[in-house]
Formats: structure tokens, C-alpha cells, sequence
């Protein structure tokens, strides 16, 4: 059986589910008002990213994904900027947005508010593992690099020290 294809049906529904439930927060007053005045900001940017990932989700599940990835390493590479982007949006936005949210808010407390704080955790957690598995690939290519860079050194070394040596037995042979 295919997990991956139901995690993703899954994760089409829960997707569809916050983007409702942040429709429903665009018509509640008290989820609006906020300290700084940006949670409508913050809706609307959080609707379009919650758009921007169904689509993005449904396009994996019909399969379109795996055929523009062997296109072009560029567009695979392109494809997980824009990813990582998304995963940065939705991050300041929910923590935004609920940040300045009255505790009390009705309207606000619905359970589609859990899918919106586990994608902010999951793609905290993502970014983090993101960033430590760079820099853990830029450790190996550097220690990689100064291990070749050694080898090319000792090769310089041992080939200079032959020519010396010829020199040498070249002189000997020469006071004969």
C-alpha cells in the first residue's frame, strides 16, 4: 500500500481545513483585533500560502511533480527555494497571528487552529533539520576539499623533491 499517497490525501484535507478556518477568522472582530493591526495582513497571507500548498499537494498527488523534477535540476532547485519560502511565511505569520490574538477570542478557538500551530512546529523543525544538514554537507565538502587540496600539496612536494634529487645525482655525476 502507498502511504505516502494517503499522508498526502491527508494533508490536502487538513490544508483545506485551515484555509476554511482562516476564511472563518477574516468575519470574526475579535481575531482581527490585534495589537499591532497586522492580523489581517496575516490572514490573507496565510490564506494564499495555504492555497499556494494544496495546490502544491495535489499537483505531487496527480503526479506533475515527479515529472518536472526530472526536467531540470534548476527547477528542483528553484522548487525547494519557493518551499522553503512558504515554510518561512507561514512560520512568522502564524506566529503572528496568534501572538496577538485575545486569548479569549470565540471565534478563534476551533479545532482547524491545531493544523495551522503543527504546521508552524513541523516546519520549524524542518528549516532547523534544513539548516544543520547544510552546514553539516558544507563541514564534509570543505574537509573534503582541504583533504584533496592536501594530497595535491604532498604530490607538488614529492615531485619537487624527485627533480631535486636528480639534480643532485646529476652533480655527483658531473664531478666524476
Amino acid at each position: 500500500m502507498d502511504y505516502s499517497l494517503i499522508f498526502s490525501i491527508i494533508a490536502v484535507v487538513l490544508l483545506y481545513f485551515a484555509y476554511q478556518y482562516l476564511v472563518q477568522l477574516e468575519s470574526c472582530l475579535c481575531a482581527q483585533a490585534s495589537a499591532d493591526g497586522n492580523a489581517q495582513s496575516d490572514l490573507q497571507m496565510l490564506k494564499y500560502t495555504e492555497l499556494f500548498l494544496i495546490v502544491i499537494m495535489v499537483l505531487s498527488i496527480v503526479g506533475v511533480y515527479s515529472k518536472i523534477v526530472r526536467l531540470s535540476p534548476l527547477i528542483v532547485i528553484i522548487m525547494a527555494i519557493a518551499i522553503i519560502a512558504v515554510y518561512v511565511i507561514v512560520m512568522i505569520h502564524v506566529y503572528r497571528l496568534y501572538n496577538n490574538m485575545p486569548a479569549d477570542c470565540e471565534c478563534a478557538i476551533k479545532w482547524p487552529r491545531y493544523v495551522l500551530y503543527v504546521q508552524w512546529v513541523s516546519y520549524t523543525l524542518a528549516i532547523v533539520s534544513m539548516v544543520i544538514g547544510f552546514v553539516f554537507a558544507l563541514y564534509r565538502g570543505v574537509s573534503a576539499g582541504l583533504e584533496a587540496m592536501d594530497k595535491v600539496e604532498n604530490k607538488i612536494k614529492k615531485n619537487i623533491e624527485k627533480k631535486e634529487s636528480r639534480r643532485r645525482r646529476g652533480r655527483r655525476a658531473g664531478r666524476r
